[in-house]
């Protein structure tokens, strides 16, 4: 028993522990949207928008400038303070995992993707579209069931990857406080989104430092998905793509390869229709196939579990001894 608990108190399964208990924390007791502290930050940077960008007539460079000191202005002062104040805390592990748990909100989608894969069931088509425009940011008002479906999928998998995946990610390898800073980054890029005709000079300087940051965790994401549900054709449709094909688009072709379905294809904004490649065989999703999608999340979760703890373990090989 002294042998076991030595090697959970080690520094190499600390890190694993503490994730673990989050992920089922955050899975069973969800803080509410409504009253998470992120959602508080999401507006705080919409309204700082409108005050710093009110006219995005200006030059490029100006709007460029204005969005890079307002991401600074909000993520330093938060973070500064609980970066110094976990460094001289006695129980850093419980700070580190308090941090990870208010970064990894995520429930809210699976549980709204679950709920319009139900309502589609029922044919309640006027219900699913009034869920999904709360999770996407495309316009959903006259989108078919296939349609639905299709952005279900693929709100419910880019989220996983970027909002889910990519914070425990960054969790794992440098802890509470880098979680915590690229989730307020994704938060950033959500509210001055690119693809909205406001932000599109304004969001850029934090929409490419994401992307920098989300880059390994995608690629992480895609390896997870092919080998939760279908190595083969994942890998097949990947290939099929332009050589230019951009990363969302290999994400997608990934996911529409390993869930059988066709995604992709035209995508509104602000009354502005944007092609995407249509990616996958010619069969178009379903309900069923939502709930699919949530499934291969949940085995792709588990790979990943199982790969840190094996991880953990070679480094407690490496170093059997506590510091």
């Amino acid at each position: 028993m002294n042998e076991l608990s030595q090697v959970a108190l080690h520094p190499a399964f600390q890190t694993f522990f503490i994730m673990l208990v989050v992920i089922l924390i955050e899975r069973w007791w969800p803080i509410s949207k409504k009253y998470h502290p992120l959602t508080v930050y999401r507006l705080i940077a919409i309204r700082m928008a409108l005050k710093v960008n009110p006219d995005d007539k200006r030059s490029e460079q100006q709007q460029k400038i204005s969005g890079s000191l307002a991401a600074i202005m909000l993520t330093v002062p938060v973070l500064l303070p609980i970066a110094l104040f976990i460094q001289l805390a006695d129980i850093k592990q419980f700070f580190d995992g308090l941090l990870l748990l208010f970064a990894l909100q995520f429930q809210y989608v699976a549980a709204g993707s679950k709920r319009i894969a139900f309502a589609l069931g029922r044919d309640k088509k006027a219900l699913s579209r009034h869920i999904i425009n709360d999770l996407c940011l495309r316009q959903t008002d006259n989108l078919s069931t296939v349609g639905i479906c299709k952005a279900t999928i693929e709100t419910y998998l880019l989220r996983y990857t970027y909002q889910y995946l990519a914070v425990l990610f960054w969790f794992i390898c440098f802890g509470g406080v880098a979680a915590l800073l690229y989730r307020l980054l994704f938060e950033l890029t959500q509210a001055w989104n690119v693809k909205k005709s406001h932000f599109k000079y304004f969001g850029r300087p934090v929409n490419a430092i994401h992307a920098l940051l989300s880059w390994v965790p995608s690629q992480l994401m895609a390896l997870l998905f092919m080998l939760a549900e279908n190595i083969k054709n994942a890998y097949y449709f990947r290939r099929r793509l332009p050589t230019k094909a951009g990363r969302r688009a290999k994400l997608i072709a990934t996911f529409a390869g390993a869930l059988n379905v066709q995604l992709g294809g035209p995508v509104m904004y602000n009354d502005v229709k944007h092609r995407t490649l249509k990616s996958g065989p010619a069969r178009f999703p379903q309900s069923q196939d939502i709930l699919r999608s949530l499934a291969a999340g949940d085995k792709a979760l588990l790979i990943w579990v199982i790969i840190t703890l094996l991880l953990s373990a070679c480094l407690y090989a490496l170093n059997p001894s506590l510091p």
